[in-house]
């Protein structure tokens, strides 16, 4: 390892990433067939949401669209086509992030990914009902959310 040259890549709060000599991420960025994987981050907190999609995107994702509001993440659903909807359980307005990934689940067939803080039994059983996997838990590591991305999309097993 002496005289080698490590080029990594770090945001705040983040796990630093080891490049390759050409500077592009590991095999395992959010793409599928050469294209991004399209991601719809649904998250009440703006912070929060920005520090996903900030993520998303340094992970070689696509944000197509963000919000704060359950029912909206349905119409953005059906307007964006992604290919896997990131939601926290608590959101604001009518819909829950549960309540929104059943109605996502039932109409459009997207997996959903949840991200959040709650840790409740029944709660995490609700998530794991809807989604079929547990939830990703606040604060996020990269690589957990990465891989979470990946299984979601089937993409890793």
């Amino acid at each position: 390892m002496a005289g080698e040259l490590i080029r990594i890549r770090v945001r705040a709060n983040a796990e630093p990433q080891r490049l390759d000599e050409s500077g592009i991420e590991p095999a395992d960025h959010l793409c599928r067939q050469g294209r991004p994987l399209r991601i719809l981050v649904v998250e009440a907190d703006p912070l929060i949401a920005l520090d996903l999609c900030a993520i998303v995107a340094d992970q070689g994702g696509e944000v197509v669209a963000a919000t704060a509001r359950g029912e909206d993440a349905v119409a953005r659903v059906a307007d964006c086509k992604p290919d896997v909807v990131l939601t926290d359980v608590t959101l604001a307005g009518e819909f829950d992030g549960i309540a929104a990934a059943q109605q996502i689940r039932r109409w459009f067939g997207t997996p959903t990914i949840f991200v959040t803080a709650c840790d409740d039994p029944a709660t995490v059983a609700r998530i794991v009902a809807v989604s079929g996997h547990p939830p990703v838990y606040k604060p996020v590591s990269v690589g957990g959310l990465r891989n979470a991305i990946l299984r979601a999309c089937g993409l890793i097993t």
